[in-house]
C-alpha cells in the first residue's frame, strides 16, 4: 500500500483528475498573488555602475570624439549627443543641412561608403 503524503495539499488535483483551464488560471493566480513572498531580487548595482551605451551605426572615431568633447565640458556623452542632434535638426529645418539618400543594394542610406 502506498504511503500517503502528509504534507500534500488535500485540495490539489489528484493524479488522473481533469483540470479545467479556469482551474489552471486560478492556480496560477494563487501562486503569483500579491503579498506572496517573492524570491530575492538580483543585485543590479554592477549594471547601474556600468552604464551601457549603444552607438549603432556610429563609427568608433565619432564615438571617441563625442567622449572627448563630453570630458572637456564635464558632461555626459548623452548631453553632447543631444546638443549635436538639436543643432543638426535646427540646421536641417533652416535649410542649412542637405541630406541625400542613395540606393545601396536593397536599402537606402546616407552613408553608402560605410
Amino acid at each position: 500500500m502506498a504511503k500517503k503524503d502528509e504534507h500534500r495539499d488535500p485540495t490539489a488535483p489528484q493524479e488522473g483528475d481533469q483540470i479545467t483551464p479556469q482551474e489552471k488560471a486560478n492556480d496560477f493566480m494563487d501562486r503569483s498573488a500579491p503579498g506572496r513572498p517573492r524570491a530575492t531580487k538580483r543585485d543590479r548595482s554592477w549594471e547601474r555602475r556600468q552604464r551601457q551605451v549603444s552607438y549603432r551605426g556610429i563609427p568608433v572615431e565619432l564615438q571617441e570624439r563625442l567622449k572627448e568633447i563630453a570630458q572637456q565640458h564635464q558632461v555626459t556623452v548623452g548631453d553632447i549627443a543631444r546638443a549635436f542632434l538639436e543643432y543638426g535638426i535646427d540646421a536641417y529645418d533652416a535649410g542649412n543641412l542637405a541630406l541625400e539618400a542613395r540606393q545601396v543594394t536593397a536599402k537606402r542610406t546616407l552613408y553608402p561608403d560605410d
